[in-house]
């Protein structure tokens, strides 16, 4: 497990991290996310996407 500012990761988590802030940096030309970012980015557009999902979902039954 590594710690990710007060954040607890395993391994297999960290390398996605890595990825994602590679991607979000040159996105973003070249800005510079921290981990912690990086994490609370994710996880706000999974909620975002989940949200979505579920008012799809609401709408059809």
């Amino acid at each position: 497990m590594s710690r990710y500012s007060s954040i607890n990761v395993d391994e297999e988590t960290q390398k996605e991290v890595e990825i994602v802030k590679e991607i979000f940096e040159k996105q973003y030309y070249g800005a510079s996310f921290s981990r912690r970012s990086i994490i609370k980015i994710a996880v706000h557009k999974l909620y975002e996407e989940l949200m979505k999902n579920n008012q799809i979902n609401e709408s059809e039954d």
